[in-house]
């Protein structure tokens, strides 16, 4: 199937503006939510080559300190994009321990410039240098191997400001309706954060705010509604900090609230880079 980039800058209102409308926590399409909207799109890397790689399906995208941007594919392949996203500057074909190909799926840019990428084949964290060259990996807490569904492991990985590594596991671990938010600090797993989730949706991005609080992605599809998208706000810490922002949907800790969902699935475009 043919996959295009959408670069794309998501506006949620902030804590004074007037409260959104009530989260839509169901399946199939609905109108994009009052305080979401998309302000530009490129599809300039469709179809596009560089150094004998596709430059698509891509699965996760960081800044770096010069304005460039890391741009990973999920077949293997880490790219250097220029700063406007629509032009490649370099291609690093990414290797497992094993040598084998990754099914790679998540980036963030540590405080030493290393890559940490989220595989889904392991599932594993692994440790990259900017050139390509492999690391080392993190420890996967014992009761996460062998209960993984099949491709829906680590879509998502944040950096917190406290240097706490955030990683989403698509879909709940087998035998569980919660997914999960591991941690690491320092290369230590840490506590692992049960996070309500609703059925028939993914965690497939993740964004440390910067406050300590994950904007998440959910989306999935079915034939007969299409695509459905949500930006959630969630916190990962046990006891929440008051707010003028009230959850709009809240169960107790320790699950991570939902602080405040938005649908995406009709969202216009008021222009095209």
């Amino acid at each position: 199937m043919r996959r295009l980039l959408l670069v794309a800058v998501v506006v949620l209102a902030g804590c004074g503006a007037p409260e959104p409308a009530p989260p839509v926590v169901g399946n199939g399409p609905g109108p994009c939510s009052p305080s979401t909207s998309i302000e530009s799109f490129s599809d300039a890397l469709e179809g596009q080559t560089f150094q004998g790689q596709t430059v698509g399906n891509l699965s996760a995208l960081a800044a770096r300190p010069d304005g460039t941007v890391y741009a990973l594919s999920d077949r293997t392949v880490l790219f250097t994009l220029d700063a406007t996203a629509t032009r490649p500057l370099s291609a690093v074909v990414l290797a497992d321990p094993a040598g084998k190909p990754l099914d790679s799926e998540s980036l963030v840019i540590d405080r030493d410039s290393s890559l940490l990428i989220g595989d889904e084949t392991g599932p594993q964290v692994l440790r990259y240098a900017p050139d390509g060259r492999l690391l080392g990996a993190l420890p996967i807490p014992a009761d996460v191997v062998g209960r993984t569904q099949d491709n829906a492991t680590f879509e998502g990985l944040a950096l917190q400001p406290d240097d706490t590594l955030v990683a989403s596991l698509e879909k709940p671990l087998t035998g569980e309706t919660d997914t999960r938010l591991l941690t690491w600090r320092a290369g230590v797993p840490g506590p692992e954060i049960p996070m309500p989730l609703p059925a028939g949706l993914g965690v497939s991005e993740l964004v440390a705010v910067g406050d300590g609080r994950l904007l998440a992605l959910e989306r999935g599809y079915e034939k007969a509604t299409g695509n459905t998208v949500h930006l959630v706000l969630v916190d990962p810490r046990t006891a929440p900090r008051p707010s003028r922002c009230s959850p709009t949907w809240a169960p107790a800790p320790p699950w991570a609230p939902r602080q405040s969902s938005r649908s995406a699935t009709r969202c216009s475009t008021t222009s095209r880079a």
